[in-house]
């Protein structure tokens, strides 16, 4: 038998590589389709059920709104939203308002609780002017928009980070006091009693 020349063996590779390449190709455009075609599939479900997908309501943006104190969170039927200025609470159906917290004199929300318990959630406020800070703690009832209790609360002495300064679990609300000298300061290991972490009672504000 003959040797098979350069030309024999050429054709045949570049069909083998071509081959691999449309595999490749193929492959995840197989499981594009397959995506489109199951979300054709739940669009004409819902267009069976004689639904659609819209906007039922929009609440306005806040062109003004700060880069603290900002939340939301869902209890029920209402959807509840959270600035700076104030608690606002929605109905998820109609978008009616049905509540608004806001804090007392010249106060600011300045930091919330990323999750709710038992329909009640911490949130803490304060001046936030050069003399003051955020001291207070409180818990909301986010079912009336009612303040169940407050508590002070030891601000930083310089600038402070909001970021879970408050948080809420196993029926207790958490607020963290004075942190810039509690986590920095290397001379004093142990915090003294108002630069430390404390616990009360979600619904009754007692101290735990």
């Amino acid at each position: 038998m003959a040797p098979r020349t350069t030309e024999d063996t050429e054709p045949r590779r570049e069909r083998r590589l071509s081959g691999r390449q449309g595999t490749r190709w193929f492959r995840p455009r197989l499981a594009a389709v397959a995506a489109l075609l199951g979300m054709a599939g739940l669009a004409t479900g819902c267009s069976d059920l004689g639904g659609s997908l819209r906007v039922a309501w929009e609440a306005p943006v806040d062109s003004n709104a700060r880069d603290y104190g900002n939340g939301a969170w869902l209890v029920g039927d209402i959807l509840v939203r959270s600035r700076y200025d104030t608690v606002t609470a929605f109905d998820t159906g109609t978008g009616k308002g049905r509540w608004e917290y806001a804090p007392p004199g010249q106060e600011h929300v300045c930091a919330v609780s990323r999750s709710t318990a038992g329909a009640v959630v911490p949130i803490a406020r304060g001046s936030m002017g050069a003399d003051a800070g955020c001291s207070t703690v409180a818990a909301l009832d986010l079912t009336n928009g009612r303040e169940l209790w407050h508590t002070p609360r030891t601000p930083a002495e310089q600038s402070e980070t909001f970021t879970d300064l408050v948080a809420v679990g196993g029926g207790i609300a958490v607020l963290r006091d004075a942190d810039d000298r509690w986590l920095l300061d290397t001379y004093r290991p142990t915090a003294s009693g108002t630069e430390a972490l404390r616990a009360f009672d979600l619904r009754t504000g007692a101290p735990r």
